[in-house]
Parts: structure tokens; sequence; C-alpha cells
């Protein structure tokens, strides 16, 4: 009985997980309306910061009508200001940017490009921190050179401080993995996978793996105590 109760639950929590990927998440970027929150978009490098509006619940923290600031992944895609995307929560991105050449269809091939931990790393530690333009183009530029959609000589000195944190932290098991860091892939259309649909890849923070298990237990004994209640 513990064993199939411990599958029963590890199944659930797989198919949660799961969900939120699957589900058909919709967004709306701002690359900048002081009216809007009241909050600028720091920044110069046609990047980050840029603010992503849930239109959907997107995790349990980005609820519908909730928004967050983020940078992006891909250095030559752009998004537009008020635009709708559809979007899926991933563990890596959609080739595209600048170094990348267009890739046979998405059903053909596997075109994607796994989230570095250094990235993942620097968006949890200083996107927070940001308050000003240099600091969004230093962590923004960091991240597209992790990424290779930029070249080291055009960092500043704070950029490449900023690489060599993450990679020390990664290489001394400082931070392992990605944390809650994760890929929100934007397309332009609901279902179509293609090279023509693909739109940009910016970071989002999801809740921790021990968290969702933790939610998901308290749902469960929740539901458990009534039945014995009743």
């Amino acid at each position: 009985m513990k064993t199939k109760s411990t599958l029963l639950i590890g199944l659930a929590l797989s198919g949660l997980l799961v969900s939120s990927a699957a589900a058909n998440l919709q967004v709306e970027v701002d690359l900048g309306d002081p009216n809007q929150f009241g909050v600028p978009n720091y920044g110069t490098t046609e990047g980050g910061e840029l603010t992503i509006v849930a239109l959907t619940d997107l995790t349990p923290s980005y609820k519908q009508g909730s928004w967050f600031k983020t940078f992006c992944l891909e250095k030559g895609d752009y998004l537009e200001h008020g635009a709708t995307y559809y979007a899926e929560i991933s563990d890596r991105a959609v080739f595209g940017g600048i170094n990348h050449t267009n890739p046979p269809p998405y059903t053909s091939s596997d075109p994607f490009d796994l989230l570095d931990p250094r990235t993942a790393y620097l968006f949890s530690k200083y996107a927070p921190q940001v308050d000003s333009d240099t600091k969004a183009n230093d962590l923004q530029n960091a991240i597209w050179y992790i990424e290779g959609e930029t070249g080291w000589n055009s960092l500043s000195a704070t950029a490449k401080d900023y690489v060599t944190e993450a990679d020390f932290a990664v290489t001394n098991g400082d931070w392992v993995g990605l944390g809650n860091v994760r890929v929100l892939q934007l397309w332009t259309d609901p279902t179509i996978r293609t090279w023509d649909t693909r739109a940009q890849d910016v970071l989002i923070l999801v809740p921790a793996p021990g968290a969702a298990l933790l939610a998901f237990l308290g749902l469960a004994t929740a539901g458990w105590l009534k039945r014995r209640i009743a």
C-alpha cells in the first residue's frame, strides 16, 4: 500500500510539473511603458530588462495578471511591445539569435539548447538587484556571452566579472544545475512550433522541486483528512 501511494504521488507530481509546459500559457510583453506598472525596464541593449505580464496562470507564483522582470537568451530575436505570445516553460532555449542558422522543422530534429547553469546562477543572484541601465546591460551581456550570443571583448569589466564569478560558482559546486530558473519559450502561434513561429527565450523563476512536492503533499493530506472526517 505504501509503495502504491508513493507511486501515485510521484505520478501525480510528474503530471503537475509537466502540465505547466503543456498548458496553453499566454503572456504580454512590456518593453518599458512606465505608465503601466510604474516601474521602468532598465537597460539599453535591446534585451533585458523587460516585463512579462501573465495573461494566464504561469506558475503558482505568477498568476494571471501578475508580472515579473526578465532577460533575454537570444540576441538577434526581437519582441514587440504590447504583443501577446504563447509560452512554454522548459529547461532549454529554442535555437535562434545571432549565432544559429535556420534549423530544420522542429518536428524532425532537436533544435534546442539547454540552459547553461551559469546563466541560471547570474539571473537568480543579480536580476533582483538591477536598478540602473548599467547593471541591466552588464547582466544581459554576461548572459548573452554565456549563451554564445556575443564575444568576450564586447563585455564591460563588470560583465566579465559576472562571467568569472559564475564560472567559479559552477566549477566549485557552489551552484548546481539550474536551481529554480527555467526558460520561458515565447512563440507567435499557440500550437505550431517552427522557425517562423519562435519569438524569443527569456528567463523565469519557478517553484523549487521541493516546494512543489510539499505543496502537493499538503493538498493530498488535506484531501485525506477531509475524507477521514467525513
